[in-house]
């Protein structure tokens, strides 16, 4: 038969039906590799046809920028080439193949790779948070736990650069690595180590986290101080946690007591051999005694404790000049010392002292600001002037530019910014702003490829540079599972979110962030997606339950949910259960938050071992929201969802602990910035979900 098409019908290439489909996070370095091998052909292949280096790209001249090294190229460039990579890997995946890489053959050399890294630490340092992140995943786990003075080093120096989250999730998949692959890390290094991992938990209020990386380290005679150290600090937090004095004093004092016994061995080692260790050890504990002493109420206590760390001081700086050490470099005992008068009512005494350490940091505003909010906490507790104190120290602020419709203002020099990009003509401000900034955070009101599209080449170069050089792109992640329906207002909720998670970790107060723009009723985005909050649980244990325990569970255990659930009905959508699994799907944010607490609280409080139950029987719940597509299901004839959101639900759930609800990071910052009372998030770490979904941020979430 003759064909019936028309010469000049126009082909439509087929619908990429893979686009969606997860890649595993271990393929992370591959997709770089084969990104790296396509910009290499494509590059000879033009050298090949007479293109040369220029400017510009001119296909009359046959000039183009991209001539260069992979390494580069703008990270928007470099994305063509992982598109391609990703392509492929998505359709042999799509196709039912697997990728396997065997441990015992890493794709490049090891010696010549740590080299590199080592380079790019000494010359680069820390940069920014993309830099820094994608050091990181440039190697895999494996790498850096065979390496682990590079480990050691690039983890210490995320820490210093304020980035607690990233630093405990290097530690955490390296050292678990060093396990599987029986690679064995010098216990000192291990030990400082599993220390920076507790203190970056503490860091975002990750306690009960905390508490279980600390119980990991091994207390022998070396570290034993600096063990007590921590959880001298754990229990300080938690009082700092409670409502009233009469819960919190207790906290204190058994911080106090924990801190004191730890600086009396350390003292006693000092005065026997003249161990400066020890002696800085003895000073550092001392003056935390003495703070929680008087942070429960002891005051005269803490005076006298007080005065004994200045004496301290003195015998520690002797030695060190005994030693021919230099004493003026040390603005932790500048520190001590300040805090120390502080705790005495000396303010002028105070004064000078905070000063010195001030000068000594001259501009490292991490460090600082620890101190700071520790002086405050102390001045408020005591009774001391708090404005006096705050004029002691000279702290960067966090400004917010662009987020609301009101006219641009150009930040004090050395500012946190967070910069929002509604337009065009914003970049030459942004970038101008940038290089001031102490840290420059940006977001976009559109997806990238949309905003991309209205500029002209000189903008869109001015975007590259901002892209390349900010601390953080924020949005990425939710634009990876959500997609084009993040939507503006979403784009918007987001943002702000990030803004107040930042500024809660800094201790700091935004500038120009305004009043909401957004509503959780106007996130839903054009079409037929609508923008639900959904949680997921099941029972841990339920397998194991015989057909007489099954009866109990279905009456009993059931029944306990029901009644969780007939108190939120209304506030609702849908509502399914399958065994032991639990499938919610509510209105509002703020509902599942409650809810997922109250469910957690019910089913927890009760002792289902007394009823035959299994010992570890518990729920597993998870969290998260976005748009998704509403539908009566034919099968059931019941109101039901779809999509992504409700894909990566499902699989937070699993991961979850028993009697924990775990949170997605959009679940996190949509909370934040739409300011729900009475629920806090503690970070619990970038995890891999199961069947290959992707590595996401989660939270603990917990009662304020």
């Amino acid at each position: 038969m003759e064909n019936q098409d028309t010469p000049n019908t126009p082909w439509t290439p087929p619908a990429d039906k893979t686009a969606t489909i997860p890649l595993p996070a271990s393929l992370d370095p591959l997709i770089e590799y084969l990104a790296e091998q396509v910009h290499n052909r494509w590059a000879e292949r033009r050298l090949q046809e007479g293109w040369r280096l220029g400017p510009v790209r001119d296909d009359k001249l046959k000039t183009t920028p991209n001539l260069v090294a992979y390494s580069e190229l703008s990270d928007i460039e470099k994305n063509y080439d992982r598109t391609t990579a990703l392509t492929t890997l998505r359709n042999l995946y799509g196709s039912g193949y697997q990728i396997i890489t065997s441990p015992s053959e890493p794709p490049s050399n090891s010696e010549e790779a740590s080299r590199d890294v080592e380079k790019t630490l000494n010359e680069s340092g820390i940069r920014n948070f993309t830099f820094t992140d994608g050091l990181w995943r440039s190697h895999p786990p494996e790498f850096w736990a065979a390496h682990p003075q590079l480990l050691h080093q690039l983890a210490h120096r995320t820490s210093d650069a304020g980035w607690p989250l990233l630093t405990f999730d290097i530690i955490s998949k390296a050292l678990a690595a060093a396990v599987e692959n029986e690679k064995k890390i010098p216990p000192e290094i291990e030990a400082q180590l599993r220390h920076l991992a507790v203190l970056s938990l503490m860091e975002v209020g990750a306690l009960d986290r905390a508490t279980q990386e600390l119980d990991k380290i091994p207390s022998d005679g070396k570290i034993a101080s600096e063990l007590q150290g921590l959880r001298g600090r754990l229990d300080k937090m938690r009082g700092k946690q409670c409502v009233s004095v009469e819960e919190a004093t207790p906290w204190f004092e058994a911080a106090r007591n924990t801190y004191f016994s730890a600086c009396c061995a350390e003292r006693d080692q000092f005065r026997r051999n003249e161990d400066e260790q020890s002696g800085t050890g003895a000073y550092y504990l001392g003056i935390n005694a003495a703070t929680m002493s008087a942070w429960a109420g002891h005051h005269e206590e803490s005076r006298k404790m007080a005065e004994e760390v200045l004496e301290l001081c003195t015998q520690v700086t002797a030695c060190r000049d005994k030693k021919s050490k230099n004493t003026n470099a040390d603005p932790w005992l500048e520190a001590t010392r300040g805090e120390a008068h502080l705790l005495r009512g000396e303010g002028d005494d105070a004064k000078a002292a905070y000063g010195k350490a001030i000068r000594i940091l001259d501009g490292r505003w991490r460090p600082l600001q620890s101190m700071r909010c520790q002086a405050l906490e102390t001045a408020r507790r005591i009774g001391f002037p708090e404005a006096e104190v705050e004029c002691w120290f000279h702290m960067p602020e966090l400004h917010v530019v662009g987020l609301s419709e009101q006219p641009l203002v150009t930040p004090p020099k050395k500012s946190v910014v967070y910069f929002y990009l509604r337009e065009a003509e914003q970049l030459e401000l942004a970038a101008q702003i940038l290089p001031e900034s102490s840290e420059f955070h940006l977001g976009v009101a559109q997806t990238l490829g949309e905003f991309r599209r209205s500029l002209t080449t000189k903008e869109m170069q001015i975007l590259d540079t901002l892209l390349a050089e900010a601390t953080r792109l924020h949005g990425g992640e939710e634009a990876r599972i959500i997609g084009d329906d993040i939507g503006p207002h979403l784009s918007h909720l987001l943002f702000r979110g990030a803004v107040l998670l930042r500024a809660q970790q800094l201790d700091l107060q935004p500038q120009g962030l305004t009043g909401l723009e957004s509503t959780y009723d106007t996130l839903a985005p054009e079409g037929t997606a609508s923008f639900r909050a959904l949680l997921c649980a099941d029972a841990k244990g339920y397998s194991r339950l015989d057909a007489h325990l099954l009866r109990v569970f279905v009456q009993e255990y059931l029944t306990c949910i029901s009644d969780v659930v007939d108190r939120f009905r209304e506030k609702t959508l849908t509502v399914k259960t399958a065994g032991d699994g639990l499938f919610i799907v509510f209105h509002d944010l703020a509902s599942a938050l409650r809810f997922s607490l109250d469910l957690r609280d019910t089913t927890a409080s009760v002792n289902w071992a007394k009823r035959g139950m299994p010992d570890d029987l518990g729920l597993r719940i998870s969290l998260d929201a976005g748009p998704m597509i509403e539908f009566t299901n034919p099968v059931t004839g019941h109101h039901d969802v779809a999509g992504r959101i409700v894909n990566r639900a499902a699989r937070i759930e699993p991961i979850t602990p028993v009697n924990h609800v775990y949170a997605s990071h959009t679940v996190t910052t949509l909370a934040l910035a739409l300011d729900i009372p009475k629920v806090r998030f503690e970070y619990a770490g970038e995890t891999p979900l199961p069947k290959g979904f992707g590595t996401f941020r989660l939270y603990h979430l917990t009662n304020a």
